[in-house]
Parts: C-alpha cells; sequence; structure tokens
C-alpha cells in the first residue's frame, strides 16, 4: 500500500515570468522553494481520483473490459530528513464486480540503525525493514517540484481559500522534469527501471499543474494536477510492450487521474510515534506483496 501511495504521490507532486504587481512566478517559487529547503517538517491532506478500462483477450479468446476506479484521502505528515513519515487515510476501490473501502495507515521511522515501515490494512499490521541509505524522503520529492519555474504562469487576480488571499499559479511539467522528479524517490526510482527499459520516451509526457500561494506568507498551501493523458499513454507503452512478449492483445484507457493536495503546511509536525499495537506486526520480506492494491494491478501486469 505504502508503495502504491507513494508512487501516487511522487507521480502527482510533479510547477514566463509574467507578474501581478510585485508578484512574479519566479518570485513565488524562489520564496517557496527557500521555506521549503529550511523546514524541519511537512504535512498534508492528499485526495486521489482515478477511474481507468481495460480490455485485453483472455486465454479462451474472449474478450474482458472492466472499468476500475480509485479514489483515496489520506493525511501525510513527513519529518525532512526523511525517517519518520506517516500515512493514514481510506482508499476505495470499484472494479471487477466488487466495491470496498481499505483503511490504511503507515509509518516510517528510523530504528537501531535500520528503517522501518509500519503498515495497517484490513486490521492487520506488517513491518518491513530497510538499509539506512535506502529510503528517500517525500519532501525531496516536493522540494524538486517547487523549484520548477519554466512554462508557469500567474492568475490575474487573486482567489480566495479558507478565507485566505491566493496567488493562483498554472502551467505544466514536462518530459525530462516529471523524470527528474520522480528520480528524487526510492520506489519511483525503482519503477522508473522499469519504465527505461521498455524505452518510453517522457519528452511525450507532461502534467497539469495548479499550485496555490498564500499572498501574506508566500508559502504553498495546495497544489492539484491532472495525468490522465499521460497515464494513459506510460501504461499503453508498458502494456504493448508486454503484449509482444505474449501475443494477448490488451489495452488501456485512462479516463481520469487527479491528485489534490490540500493544507500543506511547515513545521507544525515535531515526531511521528509508532502506536503500541504495531509492534508485534508481522514481518515480511521486501517483495512480499501483503497489498490489495498492488495485486489488483500486478494480475493484469505480469
Amino acid at each position: 500500500m505504502k508503495k502504491v501511495v507513494m508512487f501516487l504521490l511522487s507521480c502527482m507532486l510533479m510547477v514566463s515570468l509574467t507578474g501581478c504587481g510585485n508578484v512574479t512566478v519566479g518570485s513565488l517559487i524562489d520564496d517557496a522553494n527557500k521555506k521549503a529547503e529550511n523546514a524541519k517538517s511537512m504535512s498534508m491532506t492528499v485526495k486521489l481520483d482515478m477511474d481507468i478500462e481495460i480490455a485485453m483477450e483472455v486465454i479462451s479468446g474472449q474478450p474482458f473490459d472492466m472499468n476500475m476506479k480509485i479514489g483515496g484521502d489520506m493525511k501525510v505528515d513527513a519529518i525532512a530528513d526523511g525517517t519518520q513519515t506517516s500515512m493514514k487515510g481510506s482508499m476505495n476501490i470499484d472494479g471487477m464486480g466488487m466495491s470496498n473501502t481499505i483503511d490504511m495507515e503507515s509509518y516510517t521511522v528510523m530504528e537501531d540503525n535500520e528503517i522501518n515501515v509500519y503498515t495497517k490494512t484490513e486490521d492487520q499490521w506488517t513491518k518491513m525493514s530497510q538499509e539506512v541509505g535506502g529510503v528517500s524522503s517525500l519532501t525531496d520529492t516536493y522540494r524538486s517540484i517547487i523549484g520548477i519555474k519554466d512554462g508557469f504562469v500567474l492568475g490575474e487576480k487573486t482567489e480566495k481559500i479558507n478565507d485566505k488571499d491566493v496567488y493562483l499559479v498554472i502551467g505544466e511539467i514536462k518530459g525530462d522534469d516529471i523524470k527528474k522528479i520522480l528520480e528524487t524517490n526510492d520506489t519511483t526510482r525503482e519503477l522508473l527501471k522499469g519504465v527505461d527499459e521498455a524505452g518510453i520516451d517522457f519528452d511525450k509526457f507532461s502534467v497539469n499543474v495548479n499550485m496555490w500561494f498564500d499572498k501574506k506568507s508566500k508559502e504553498l498551501i495546495k497544489m492539484d494536477g491532472e495525468a490522465a493523458k499521460t497515464m494513459e499513454n506510460m501504461m499503453s507503452e508498458i502494456i504493448s510492450k508486454v503484449s509482444e512478449s505474449t501475443g494477448q492483445a490488451m489495452s488501456i484507457k485512462v479516463n481520469k487521474f487527479n491528485v489534490e493536495m490540500n493544507d500543506i503546511e511547515h513545521n507544525k509536525v515535531k515526531e511521528i510515534k509508532i502506536p503500541d499495537e504495531a509492534k508485534d506486526a508481522q514481518v515480511i520480506e521486501n517483495g512480499d506483496s501483503a497489498n490489495p492494491i498492488s495485486d489488483i494491478f500486478g494480475g493484469f501486469l505480469k
């Protein structure tokens, strides 16, 4: 579950210099980047909305069509050095004749010179361990995003979010910048190896991004991204490679792939503690599946 969330989060955390008074896209991003660089911690709420259609031929040659919708709401807290992270919320899966809501929470902490990841799904706790240095911080991905300026424009007027005056910055992240962002996180970096082996060209990909900056503090407080076409193109290329090797026809259509990040705050989280009930978690090896979402996707992409 944690890898899926990190991947989704990492895919969507992907932000011309026109001005509004003395404010420019460059000045807003520079200010926000400095605050992020100096932040000891960060927190946000994340909302996922995904709708995909898969069509394939089963062994008998008969067509098989499936529509799957995945939604999620997650509260994410992270200490900037990457050794303490927590995620808590739910994922909703609707497809293959079932509808299910999975409550989950996950904690990443350093203990006894190793990184331990405690995850609870469907009332069961599991524990995975990684060597120190083998995990990177989600805040690194966040910082890499807000360092991008090219291709962004400032909205003509300020808006309101929770009674705050905010600046809206609109644009898209393309090609190599998407790849560089994904390379800042260990989970997505591993996934990129498979993408590179498939010979997929990132130049054709883009993510539409909106960012809202607090007018007073200049901090980034909200971000959303839309990447349905890019995800469809990327997954279609991967599936095409699989189909060539297996002879099994398969296609995919991504109707929606949106992620919203709200209530972004710095330096509010001082410490992340593991619940006592997680201490007796089942220990699993890296690569073992304890994740219903990855099981679903894995069944189609094997």
